[in-house]
């Protein structure tokens, strides 16, 4: 059961990662959580996902008097935020129909997904394109990532998505996003969200932050600025650097 199953990884972690020479986390609050209710007694290292392809060089340049497409990757589950995500963008419609939502992921709330885009009346502006396995070849299609998840890991596809230079938008969720966007700086949020270093983060589940972050973005000004800012955060979690700062660690 899922107790005896807790309990034995805390026991198996608690003796084995303590015996090892180093204990990677790929986000400090994981490293936190090891150390909290896992009993980490080492100091162990962040060492984040590397991003698995080139950086592209040149910022994306939003074009005027077309469709602005928003891309959005992962799981159909709760944790996600799916449902505020899609609140968030029938606000953004009724602001301005010049929009596409497009969603990459499968999971077990596709049916109640499809059933409230049904309900909304925007199934002319959402695209479900189900699981992709080279996602990489078609990120460069769209113009704005968003994540709404509620909480993280490490997001591997917000980092993807800034190295081909597309503006990222995500809740401060737990964990990765501030750590990614903001090298975990405090901020204050002002109608919900806040543009900070590398991209632009919201209030978890606030639709009008959400809403008003893609407006935002939508801004030519605006995009131009993060479109360069993804491409010069994605420098750091490309594979040459991210190997390159593990193998200083596992040197010293």
């Amino acid at each position: 059961n899922n107790f005896l199953r807790l309990f034995t990884y805390k026991v198996l972690i608690a003796i084995f990662y303590n015996m090892s020479d180093f204990v990677f986390a790929n986000s400090k609050k994981i490293l936190l959580d090891l150390k909290k209710n896992f009993f980490l007694k080492k100091n162990g290292h962040v060492f984040n996902n590397p991003i698995g392809f080139k950086v592209k060089d040149q910022p994306k340049k939003l074009v005027l008097n077309s469709k602005i497409k928003i891309l959005m990757i992962g799981r159909l589950t709760e944790v996600k935020g799916y449902d505020v995500a899609l609140k968030s963008f029938n606000s953004l419609l009724k602001y301005n129909s010049n929009y596409e939502l497009h969603i990459f992921g499968d999971g077990n709330l596709r049916s109640s997904v499809l059933k409230q885009i049904d309900e909304l009346n925007i199934k002319d502006f959402v695209f479900l394109h189900g699981f992709k396995r080279n996602i990489k070849n078609v990120l460069i299609n769209f113009d704005i990532f968003l994540m709404t998840s509620r909480s993280e890991g490490f997001p591997n596809a917000l980092i993807e998505a800034m190295a081909v230079g597309i503006p990222v938008i995500s809740t401060n969720c737990q964990s990765g996003p501030s750590e990614i966007l903001n090298v975990g700086n405090s901020f204050n949020y002002t109608n919900g969200f806040k543009p900070v270093k590398y991209g632009v983060l919201t209030e978890v589940d606030n639709i009008k932050g959400i809403t008003n972050s893609l407006i935002y973005l939508s801004d030519k000004k605006n995009y131009s600025r993060y479109s360069e800012l993804s491409i010069k955060r994605a420098k750091f979690y490309d594979d040459s650097f991210v190997f390159n700062e593990f193998l200083k660690v596992i040197n010293e």
